[in-house]
Formats: C-alpha cells, structure tokens, sequence
C-alpha cells in the first residue's frame, strides 16, 4: 500500500483497494460532474474547491496535512536566587503536576511576552522582577534591585 499510495504520483491502477479508496472516488466524482451545481458542497471531510490545487490530481491531496499552530512567543527570566549563611544555599521549587518538567526541581522562572520585555530597559527589568517575586508566596525575603543582575539573554 505504502509503495502504491504515495503523497506525490499514486499508482492508483495498481491500489487493491481502489474501490474502498474515498479519494480516488471523489477524483472519479469529479471527473463525471458536468456541473457544479451536482457536487455536494456541506461534505467537512471532503476537501474545498479551494484548497485544491489543480495542476495535481484529487488523490495527491490525501493525506491532508494538518496546519501548524503559531508558536507563541515569550521570553523567561531564570532567577537564580542565593545567599550565604555558613554555606551557599540556593531557591528551588518544585514544579506543577501540570507543567512539562512535573515534579523535578527547577530555578524559578518568570515568563512574559517577548514584546513586553524587548520594550524595557534594565532598571524597568528588574523592577519587573521584583514585582513578580513579591507576588510568590513562598519568598519571604526579597532581593534589593541593587543586588538583581541580569546576565545574557
């Protein structure tokens, strides 16, 4: 089948299941309508006079390829937040069951839209930053902004 039914140039001819084939059928539908008016238009599977192209047969069209989502697009700080008593000890949280790392121990992290954070300057970064810490339940200290730097992007 696999070697028979390709994406490009179907050897439709030599398909064992050409009778079962729906594109194939709907390629010989249209061959015979004579009007337009004939083709049954409310059909959600059957693909639209316009996404067909017709420099290619009907049956090249299947599998219909589905269409990529728009990836967003957002930018993360990664706060590694320290301080030093009689040995360095580091601020980690545990990730959300619902997150992609569930469970696993990260750095935490404070995601905004890429637009946001391109429009500021370092000082408003940091103020941002502070901003967002103050709002997590778990930090009871915060940093001052003299002591946040910001290193790469």
């Amino acid at each position: 089948g696999a070697t028979v039914c390709t994406p490009q140039k179907p050897k439709c001819n030599e398909c064992p299941v050409q009778n079962q084939c729906l594109a194939y059928q709907q390629q010989k539908e249209i061959e015979s309508i004579l009007d337009i008016e004939q083709c049954s238009t409310n059909c959600s599977f059957c693909l639209k006079s316009s996404d067909v192209d017709t420099n290619r047969s009907l049956v090249e069209h299947y599998p219909r390829k589905k269409s990529k989502t728009k990836q967003r697009e957002e930018t993360s700080f990664i706060l590694i937040i320290y301080r030093l008593t009689p040995k360095l000890e580091f601020l980690m949280i545990k990730q959300k069951q619902s997150n992609l790392l569930s469970g696993l121990w990260s750095f935490l992290e404070i995601s905004s839209s890429k637009n946001q954070l391109d429009q500021m300057n370092e000082q408003k970064r940091k103020t941002y930053i502070i901003e967002e810490i103050q709002q997590m339940p778990t930090i009871d200290t915060i940093p001052s902004i003299n002591n946040i730097k910001l290193a790469g992007q």
